[in-house]
């Protein structure tokens, strides 16, 4: 099937005890695997106890770790750690509420249940993140079109206050981009105590695509 079971994290040129593995289990729909990871065990590590041999055929001990993933609509919608064990859940690392249109999350919850809104643009892309209380995040795309032909594909992301429901700029940050989808412009804004800043950094690249300068 392609889907891969065991990987081997080496800690040195050779197999040793203190290297990192992890074993994946399918996830597994009317007996068939969908190809997702359902389950992560981790082995090896301080214990020092990973033996070392054919990866596939590898008889390994008691697990240090398990992780365990949950789907909705095709999208990953929840990841926990839970003790391995006994199965009972250490920590919350992923909590979203999928849209069953999209499949894009529509809340994230994060380990005390604070639920933060995801909001997305037509293509999918994310606009907005508002959590219950606090400052929030906004983002914004322009490309070129046919009034504003020289515009150079950019996002624009904004932190915003509390509370607002249009956005006084408490401090942005832009990319923008060439024709090949390279960043060429970095550029931030954010108060001081007395002002504001303002950075920018540019990038360029050679023909190869590789980069020839940072400024």
């Amino acid at each position: 099937t392609g889907f891969l079971e065991r990987q081997r994290v080496l800690a040195g040129a050779d197999p040793l005890p203190f290297d990192h593995l992890m074993a994946f289990t399918q996830e597994r729909t009317l007996g068939l695997g969908t190809g997702r990871v359902f389950r992560e065990h981790f082995y090896g590590g301080n214990p020092g106890d990973l033996p070392s041999g054919d990866l596939c055929t590898l008889t390994l001990p008691d697990p240090q770790r398990r992780l365990e993933h949950t789907y909705a609509f095709g999208s990953p919608a929840k990841s926990r750690f839970v003790d391995p064990c006994d199965g009972t859940e250490v920590l919350k690392v992923a909590n979203f509420t999928i849209d069953a249109s999209t499949g894009l999350p529509r809340t994230s919850r994060d380990s005390a249940g604070v639920t933060t809104a995801l909001l997305y643009d037509t293509l999918g892309r994310q606009t907005s993140d508002r959590p219950p209380a606090g400052a929030w995040t906004l983002w914004d795309y322009e490309m070129p079109t046919v009034a504003k032909p020289e515009q150079a594909p950019r996002v624009t992301v904004r932190q915003c206050p509390a509370g607002q429901v249009s956005c006084t700029v408490l401090a942005w940050q832009r990319a923008s981009f060439d024709g090949l989808g390279r960043k060429t412009i970095e550029e931030r804004e954010y108060p001081l105590l007395v002002g504001v800043r303002r950075a920018q950094r540019r990038i360029t690249y050679n023909a190869m695509g590789w980069v020839t300068g940072q400024s």
